[in-house]
């Protein structure tokens, strides 16, 4: 009787190991379905404006069809996140965001900052860029292009870098009569940075409503990070 009791001991025991590997190779599953990170690309930049100075930092996270943008100030954050449910506007001082129609133009990335995101040859060639030449700007001998970002008309300089083909400076001409020019000096700019999926997500404690349509905003723009608004 005894051997038979360790016999069925013994079944469940193993029954009991079976079904906790089968959930631990379930859960691994899981796991690998949310990849906690991306290659993408990741930049950041010094921001100055010739009519007000100094005007904070902008970074961008860009992976996968999804992105982050962030216009700091000190403290003071904009927050701009386009992730699997749609894109979102917050910032620092508020609990509350707005989530923008799906033919929103600010689902072209280009309308935050009218820079490369990707193969910056491939960029300039795209945006018919006029080649003008080598410039020295901070003792750093630079290749210098002018255009006009296709889907945004905004009018640009770019610098770069020749030994790496990277932007090194971006400058921006506002619009009107007397127009403001916003100086971006690249920091960092990765084609192959590690991108956190966290990134994207929103905080817990933030109150959604809609983004109000402007009229600008009528006519859906063209994505140039990969996705369909």
């Amino acid at each position: 009787m005894a051997v038979v009791k360790k016999s069925i001991i013994k079944t469940l025991c193993f029954s009991f190991m079976l079904g906790c590997l089968a959930a631990n190779i379930g859960n691994a599953d899981t796991v690998s379905a949310t990849p906690q990170s991306e290659k993408g690309l990741y930049y950041k930049c010094s921001v100055k404006s010739r009519n007000f100075g100094d005007a904070g930092t902008i970074e961008l996270w860009m992976s996968g069809g999804k992105f982050k943008f962030v216009k700091a100030v000190k403290s003071f954050h904009v927050n701009l996140v386009k992730n699997n449910d749609g894109l979102f506007l917050y910032h620092t001082m508020s609990n509350r965001a707005g989530k923008y129609a799906p033919d929103s133009l600010r689902y072209n990335i280009m309308y935050a900052n009218p820079g490369p995101v990707g193969d910056v040859k491939k960029f300039l060639k795209d945006n018919d860029a006029k080649d003008l030449g080598n410039v020295t700007w901070e003792k750093k001998k630079l290749r210098a292009y002018s255009y006009t970002e296709k889907t945004t008309g905004a009018r640009c300089k770019i610098y770069i870098d020749p030994k790496t083909s990277y932007p090194v400076r971006l400058a921006i001409w506002g619009t009107g009569k007397n127009p403001d020019i916003q100086y971006n000096t690249y920091n960092t700019f990765n084609l192959n940075a590690t991108v956190p999926t966290s990134v994207y997500v929103l905080p817990k404690d933030l109150v959604i409503r809609p983004m109000p349509v402007v009229p600008d905003e009528k006519k859906p723009g063209k994505a140039t990070d990969g996705s369909k608004p």
